[in-house]
């Protein structure tokens, strides 16, 4: 990264904008795919597509208001109380705890079960969520313990 005063970078003088092609072309693509998501959802939901803007605006409030302050309030508590060493394990661990967590909802809450076929969800999701995020923890500990050894070392070393 350059300082201020710093030369810039090769082929770009001072006081010209720098826009790569790539930004442009992301840009480009990006735009397409949104109108692609708006028009295959205005084909779904038909004349309730109001109700969906609604629901979509619910799931952006719900994000802003509860799921952002969680998250920033983990980041900060994770900041403040693991070693530095640790925090990057932690933070990989929170962030797979969480998708790993999400994307088993609808099997947690049995969604599509039905009551006189039990061999449609017959597995125990629940238990088998928590071994696996008591093996991502397991891990977790494992690597900063391992980062906080070799930290030790290196700093006897000098």
């Amino acid at each position: 990264m350059s300082r201020r005063g710093d030369a810039p970078p090769r082929g770009i003088q001072r006081g010209e904008a720098h826009q790569p092609a790539a930004f442009w072309v992301g840009l480009a693509l990006g735009w397409l795919l949104i109108g692609i998501g708006v028009w295959f959802a205005i084909e779904e939901v038909g004349d309730a597509f109001g109700a969906f803007l609604v629901a979509l605006g619910a799931f952006a409030l719900v994000h802003d208001g509860l799921v952002l302050p969680a998250a920033l309030l983990v980041s900060v508590t994770v900041e403040r109380l693991a070693p530095a060493p640790a925090r990057v394990p932690v933070r990989l661990g929170i962030a797979l705890s969480w998708v790993l967590t999400l994307i088993s909802l609808p099997a947690l809450g049995r969604f599509g079960a039905i009551a006189d076929n039990p061999s449609v969800l017959p597995v125990n999701v629940g238990r088998n969520l928590a071994i696996l995020v008591g093996l991502i923890w397991l891990g977790v500990v494992a690597v900063s313990v391992h980062r906080m050894r070799s930290t030790r070392t290196e700093n006897r070393a000098t």
